[in-house]
């Protein structure tokens, strides 16, 4: 694959809506971007942490056991659908208490389909004189287009000055999230 190709579609990838994406729109959405950059490093070290290793020994770890493919794609399901139900609360919750933390975008980022696509699909073979530059590469995508959602979030935020606002806004990421989870679970299942 050219550079050119991989970057479009890791743009394209990076840029879609998915569990990571969901959580710093919403968190951009809750305190507003800036309070929010740190979130930024949370998803690339979660997507560093996750394709790095896939990159190595994904393709032979899927290929010698196929069900490890499937197990990752449930446990994904089961984290994301967990953040759904988390996220899906009461109006009178104070909004501190509703934060999104690093932890959460790290651990979503870690298991978020997405690093499958990126390890196992975009990236080059490990061994490769074009793996590292890739990865580096991904290094500078991931906090822009993460970036990107975290404002977004922000611009909501501006939007939805009311209470009620706001927590239709969380419920709607809730319910994306929800749909993303099933979505994955009907993949792994159908696999």
């Amino acid at each position: 694959m050219t550079l050119s190709a991989f970057t479009l579609s890791l743009l394209a990838l990076l840029a879609v809506p998915g569990p990571t994406n969901t959580l710093l729109a919403l968190a951009g959405a809750g305190r507003g971007a800036l309070k929010n950059a740190g979130l930024l490093v949370a998803a690339l070290t979660g997507y560093l942490c996750a394709v790095l290793p896939l990159a190595w020994l994904g393709r032979p770890l899927i290929a010698a056991w196929p069900l490890a493919g499937t197990l990752l794609q449930v446990v994904a399901a089961c984290w994301v659908l967990l953040l759904a139900a988390r996220l899906w609360s009461p109006v009178d919750r104070p909004a501190e208490s509703r934060s999104i933390t690093a932890l959460q975008v790290w651990l979503t980022t870690v298991l978020n389909p997405k690093v499958l696509v990126i390890a196992l699909a975009l990236l080059p073979p490990a061994g490769e004189a074009a793996f590292w530059p890739r990865v580096g590469l991904l290094a500078l995508l991931v906090p822009a287009a993460g970036g990107t959602w975290l404002l977004a979030g922000g611009s909501a935020r501006r939007a939805a000055t009311e209470r009620p606002r706001m927590v239709a806004v969380q419920r709607l990421a809730s319910l994306w999230l929800a749909v993303l989870s099933f979505g994955l679970l009907a993949r792994a299942f159908s696999a």
